[in-house]
């Protein structure tokens, strides 16, 4: 589990599986060990040369980034490293461990595209919920709540990076937005699907006296979990 900080300044944690991202790449002066040979501190051209001779192979390198220390499993292609053997300053010191094509767009008849969205629907909603368990028995930080502020930056971020990311950023907001007013509360549809059970299984409303009770609950409630978000932004944008 790491702890990250985007370009806004606001923080978010991670889990981390030791995997390395295709689009990310290993700097070579964190390498002190591979396959079982170490070297000296920062020892660049020793390590490209030992590295070039096993581009196809698969082995063991050991990176040392602080006090961190990790031993990756990798498989580097000569294809993607071959930069090693020019002068581009652009590059030098990368190992790249897999392709970085950029983003590929598949295109999906009509009805297969219905069925994908209400899969990556589905998949969003349970990570949504996974992630507030998460929040709620404290094994993710409650920081991680974002209010009108992050959500502002986060578009402006996505309008940047063309049409199809803001379209999906505003697709995963309505998601979490129809899943949120679900919930149990009152105020919510959700509370007032509870109400409803209620009356179908006692046969009759419940007490308008316990009904403006509950909404007056549920709008101390949900105005409190608004102030804690903006104030979250507002701190991580500050401190």
């Amino acid at each position: 589990k790491v702890e990250q900080e985007d370009r806004f300044g606001f923080k978010h944690s991670r889990g981390l599986l030791g995997l390395i991202s295709a689009r990310h790449a290993i700097d070579i002066k964190t390498i002190t060990d591979i396959a079982g040979k170490t070297y000296v501190a920062e020892d660049v051209e020793t390590i490209k040369t030992d590295l070039q001779k096993r581009m196809g192979t698969t082995f063991d390198i050991t990176m040392q980034r602080g006090e961190k220390i990790d031993v990756l499993t990798i498989s580097p292609v000569q294809e993607f490293n071959s930069h090693m053997d020019e002068e581009d300053h652009a590059k030098h010191g990368l190992l790249f461990v897999s392709d970085r094509d950029g983003s590929t767009f598949v295109r999906y008849s009509a009805g297969k595209a219905v069925i994908k969205a209400l899969e990556e629907s589905w998949d969003v909603t349970v990570s949504t919920v996974e992630a507030l368990g998460q929040i709620i028995t404290g094994t993710r930080s409650a920081a991680e709540l974002g209010g009108v502020i992050r959500i502002g930056a986060l578009a402006g971020d996505m309008a940047q990076q063309g049409a199809i990311a803001l379209i999906l950023f505003t697709a995963l907001l309505s998601i979490n937005l129809g899943l949120i007013n679900l919930f149990p509360i009152p105020l919510l549809d959700g509370g007032h699907l509870v109400f409803y059970a209620f009356e179908a299984l006692l046969g009759r409303p419940v007490p308008e006296q316990i009904q403006e009770y509950a909404f007056r609950f549920g709008l101390v409630f949900l105005v409190g979990i608004m102030v804690f978000a903006n104030l979250n932004d507002l701190i991580q944008l500050i401190l």
